[in-house]
């Protein structure tokens, strides 16, 4: 009897045991404790420095290297998923970076993707309840290389897996009134530096770049400028429609002289914004700044421009992902000659809304001046390729529904087709 009661308070001892382990342990990952960390600077288009914070919890003679690792991973963290513009964008991204999240922080995947570690903390307290060790240091990751794994885990939706490429991109001085922004390109070296800047982050991160430098880009500007001012835009979006980009950047620029110890010392500030290119719909804005030094005027600018364009060329890759999923986008313009009765004008419109509309995923309504209208569409790639496909297109149809007019084309580039109806 006194052998059985020493069994069952045995058993019962070990099954407490058990059972308060159970309830007092955390489950095993490998994400990071703390996820404490924010953006210092963009110190070149691949490289963000963080500013993350590491907890150690465990043997204390172990504290500062547990500490250690754990910043490392709070700092990818935020590149995958902090601030305003995170590498992980869309929900469905999200979800699919739920498969991986656990292999990716493991030691000797994680560890490629810093660049370089500050030796010193910033901060390192100990804490007595609970037991543990935070420490805060700055960390510089490799954005671009992170974002390649990530595409080659299927894990980022990739335009070119819908056989769809990156946008092509315009990059601008913003000028003001009539002022065209080519001539401050060629005429102020220090804008033209900025754009040569701003094209560098773009095609690290594998956009197509277009710097309008060519006297073609002036030539477009001003045919295009008769059909597109009468909807009150200004020369930087004419432009952009005019050589066919999906996106443009409009940047300004402004250089500040003082003096500290008797020596001239400089700052400039940079704003940049990205613009829809077929609706001049705002994107993103940032304004960047740089040390107060007496560096060149070249190197400051390109300090302040890290930051700002790093954050806008973020917020172009959600906005390219969302809207690639209603289809490609095209601005069309139609201008109806005098020639052409007025009796015919409301037809001539209701025909060609009935057009678009049949051939379009699509299609929205912009401008309605005397003569001339605009749309924007959107079309399946796979049924219509291009603006020639879709010249094709309508030019056959209009034909047969207004026998007596022809439809001609004025303008036709990648996203902008403007058209001229006249009578035959």
């Amino acid at each position: 009897m006194n052998a059985f009661r020493a069994v069952l308070l045995t058993t019962c001892t070990l099954v407490i045991t058990v059972g308060c382990a159970a309830r007092n342990s955390t489950p095993v990952t490998n994400l990071p404790r703390s996820a404490e960390a924010s953006l210092v600077e963009t110190s070149s288009p691949c490289e963000w420095m963080i500013l993350a914070t590491g907890i150690g919890i465990g043997s204390e003679n172990q504290w500062d290297n547990l500490a250690n690792q754990d910043a490392r991973k709070s700092a990818i963290m935020f590149v995958l998923s902090g601030g305003t513009d995170p590498l992980l964008q869309t929900p469905a991204e999200k979800q699919r970076f739920g498969l991986i999240m656990e292999e990716l922080f493991l030691p000797q995947n994680y560890e490629s993707f810093i660049s370089w570690e500050e030796m010193k903390y910033v901060n390192r307290v100990r804490f007595e309840n609970p037991r543990q060790l935070r420490i805060s240091k700055h960390f510089k990751i490799n954005r671009c290389a992170l974002r390649e794994y990530l595409s080659s885990r299927a894990v980022l939706e990739n335009p070119d897996e819908i056989k769809l490429d990156m946008p092509f991109i315009a990059v601008l001085p913003q000028v003001a009134g009539d002022h065209n922004p080519i001539d401050l390109l060629l005429a102020d070296a220090n804008y033209n530096h900025a754009a040569a800047a701003i094209e560098s982050h773009l095609t690290a991160l594998h956009f197509d770049v277009l710097v309008p430098k060519q006297l073609q880009a002036i030539d477009d500007l001003v045919h295009c400028e008769k059909y597109l001012k009468d909807v009150g835009t200004d020369n930087c979006y004419i432009l952009a429609n005019a050589i066919g980009s999906d996106i443009y950047i409009e940047f300004t620029l402004s250089l500040e002289n003082s003096a500290v110890a008797g020596n001239e010392v400089k700052k400039v500030i940079t704003s940049v914004r990205a613009y829809e290119t077929t609706t001049a719909r705002l994107l993103g804005s940032e304004t960047g700044y740089s040390d107060r030094a007496a560096n060149s005027e070249k190197a400051l600018i390109e300090q302040s421009l890290n930051d700002a364009i790093s954050k806008v060329l973020s917020r172009i890759e959600g906005y390219w992902k969302v809207d690639l999923e209603r289809g490609i986008q095209y601005k069309v313009h139609f201008a109806i000659d005098r020639s052409v009765p007025a009796s015919l004008r409301d037809d001539i419109q209701f025909g060609c809304h009935d057009l678009l509309k049949s051939h379009s995923n699509t299609v929205k309504e912009m401008a309605n001046t005397s003569g001339n209208f605009d749309y924007l569409i959107w079309v399946d790639p796979s049924q219509i390729a291009g603006t020639t496909d879709l010249y094709r297109l309508l030019q056959r149809e209009f034909q047969s529904q207004f026998p007596g007019l022809t439809l001609t084309k004025v303008v036709l580039n990648r996203k902008l087709a403007i058209f001229s109806i006249v009578k035959s």
